[in-house]
């Protein structure tokens, strides 16, 4: 080996493990964090991405994973993101049949907000001028969708027993700490998670633009800012029994016409939106109440309404407002 590789070698394993003097700030910290502070570390990483708010994108939740499969057993976090990237909209179209005669139909189609796909957290951006944060691998992965969003499952890994040293973890999560103590407060911006761009007339939607909006988009919308601010403990609100009676009545109405069978089909993707929205806490809910599935008649799920171990959850209120079409 001659000498010029002989110190890339050794300036490449000094710079890998943290070993010269612009790293150590991380060495003299290190060997007093145990796995507990590693732990507390990667949580409290977990409630900075949680609490960030963007425009389309909306982290559901983010968690620490110790053994993850994905990477045969490397620790990740794992953020949960709905990404709400078009709409859809109906359009005037002109053309010509196939005797060349012009027609005009109207179509649905998909508009659109983000100038190209989303590809998760940039953690080159988000963690710039880190040493081993911004060189974490990431994978992103698709779960499921629906016409006008998609959810993702974003992971970082953080450290890898395959092909890491251990003496490299300490490092990674000293790094993690001292990142979000300089920045756990500090606002950050859609180009600060190398966000794609929106389109100009939805940046500018709700400035003094002149973009009409539906009365089914409005209820959207509404619907969307609600679960969220629900989820994150900002609304505290009862049903009143009075409500759970009016919407049982409504129920046993359906039944008389006849219309139970789809009732209970529109209930069940009730249930999926709900899941989606409320993860684990909905399954949970779900399974605890045996509501799941809609019950065969509207007698037995106005009986689940009105028992006190239900309505006195906290998840009652959105699983009844889903109900209610709130």
């Amino acid at each position: 080996m001659t000498k010029i590789k002989l110190r890339t070698a050794i300036s490449n394993v000094l710079n890998e493990y943290g070993i010269g003097p612009e790293y150590d700030h991380l060495r003299s910290e290190k060997d007093n964090l145990t796995d507990e502070d590693m732990e507390a570390i990667a949580e409290r990483f977990c409630n900075f991405l949680v609490k960030q708010e963007f425009p389309y994108v909306d982290f559901v939740k983010a968690h620490y994973r110790k053994n993850d499969r994905t990477f045969k057993g490397g620790e990740t976090i794992v953020v949960r993101a709905i990404v709400r990237s078009n709409e859809w909209k109906r359009e005037r179209i002109e053309d010509t049949d196939m005797r060349g005669r012009k027609r005009v139909r109207y179509s649905d189609v998909p508009v659109y907000f983000f100038k190209h796909g989303f590809r998760g957290i940039n953690l080159d951006k988000l963690f710039a001028g880190t040493k081993y944060l911004r060189n974490m691998k990431p994978h992103l992965d698709s779960d499921s969708s629906s016409q006008t969003r998609e959810r993702y499952w974003f992971k970082m890994l953080l450290f890898w027993p395959k092909y890491h040293d251990p003496e490299k973890r300490k490092l990674v999560f000293q790094e993690l700490k001292e990142w979000l103590d300089a920045n756990e407060n500090k606002t950050f911006s859609r180009d600060d998670f190398g966000f794609p761009p929106i389109k100009e007339e939805y940046l500018n939607e709700g400035k003094g633009s002149t973009m009409k909006i539906s009365k089914r988009q409005l209820k959207r919308i509404i619907r969307e800012e609600y679960t969220r601010l629900k989820r994150k403990g900002l609304l505290k609100e009862a049903i009143a029994l009075d409500d759970i009676e009016v919407l049982c009545s409504m129920m046993e109405r359906t039944e008389e016409m006849g219309d139970w069978r789809d009732y209970s089909d529109h209930y069940e993707n009730m249930m999926m939106d709900f899941k989606m929205s409320y993860d684990e806490e909905a399954d949970h809910f779900l399974d605890v109440n045996n509501l799941h599935e809609c019950p065969p008649t509207a007698s037995l799920l106005c009986d689940a309404l009105r028992d006190p171990r239900v309505n006195n959850h906290p998840l009652f209120t959105p699983y009844f407002n889903m109900l209610y079409g709130v």
